[in-house]
Order: structure tokens, then C-alpha cells, then sequence
């Protein structure tokens, strides 16, 4: 899973970058509390996160995807601070040899998540119609 906090460009600007370092802390926190131990969370640059759920079903990740969302919406929204997430997601095999291919793919999946709904979505790599998780999307 790739995901990429929407907005959060407007939290360093608004707040300063020590706020938005210790927002980017509490994100990675709250995504760690939502995954389960085998799973991997780490921070890959920027405002962005990757999540290795090994052994997971595509059902099971979407599940998770809705959490994650809704517990930084929630975030967010508690601490009165404008962003959200968008979220790509696949499998390797499936979507790539090595990780670098699977992380690309995920990354294009969660572009085109904010090209389809912008601010909150959630598309798999092999995203057809109806498969994507819209932003108004109910949560987990």
C-alpha cells in the first residue's frame, strides 16, 4: 500500500515544519496502531507512507485501506488541521518482480486515486470500474 497525505503541503505553510513533523509522527503512530504486528509501516519521504501487509487478501487490505483513511480523518479532524490520504494498493507478485516494482505500481494506483476522486481515495493497481473506494466511502 502507498499512501500519500493530501494537503499536508497547506500544514507545513500554515503551522511551520515543526508542527508538521510531530503531525507526521502522530500519522505514522496512528497507522502503526491500525495494522497488525506482522505488518510493516514506514515512512517513505515527504508525506508519504508505505504499508506491507504480508499475506493479506485484497478484501482484508481494502478493509485496512478504510481504516487507515478514517483514522486520519479522524486525526485531522480532532487537531482542526486540513488534510487527508489517498491510497494505492496491489500485490507482489501480482503488481510488480521486486519491491521497487510493486512500490511504482502502487504509487501510479494512488495518482490515479486523486485523479478519479481527488482528496480520500483508494485504488488498487488493477483498478477497473467499481473497483475504486470512494472518498465518501463508509469506514471499517
Amino acid at each position: 500500500m502507498f499512501a500519500d497525505l493530501d494537503g499536508f503541503k497547506s500544514v507545513n505553510d500554515t503551522h511551520g515544519h515543526h508542527v508538521g513533523d510531530r503531525v507526521l509522527a502522530a500519522v505514522a503512530t496512528r497507522i502503526a496502531e491500525t495494522v497488525s504486528g506482522v505488518d510493516l509501516v514506514a515512512r517513505y519521504g515527504g508525506d508519504e507512507f508505505i504499508l506491507i501487509l504480508p499475506a493479506t487478501t485484497k478484501e482484508a487490505g481494502e478493509l485496512v485501506a478504510r481504516r487507515v483513511r478514517q483514522v486520519i480523518n479522524d486525526y485531522a479532524h480532532e487537531n482542526g488541521i486540513d488534510f487527508g490520504v489517498s491510497i494505492g494498493m496491489g500485490r507482489y507478485p501480482d503488481h510488480g518482480a521486486d519491491v521497487e516494482a510493486v512500490i511504482a505500481a502502487v504509487d501510479q494506483a494512488m495518482y490515479r486515486s486523486k485523479l478519479l476522486h481527488g482528496r480520500g481515495g483508494i485504488l488498487h493497481v488493477d483498478g477497473v470500474a467499481g473497483d475504486p473506494l470512494p472518498a465518501s466511502g463508509g469506514t471499517a
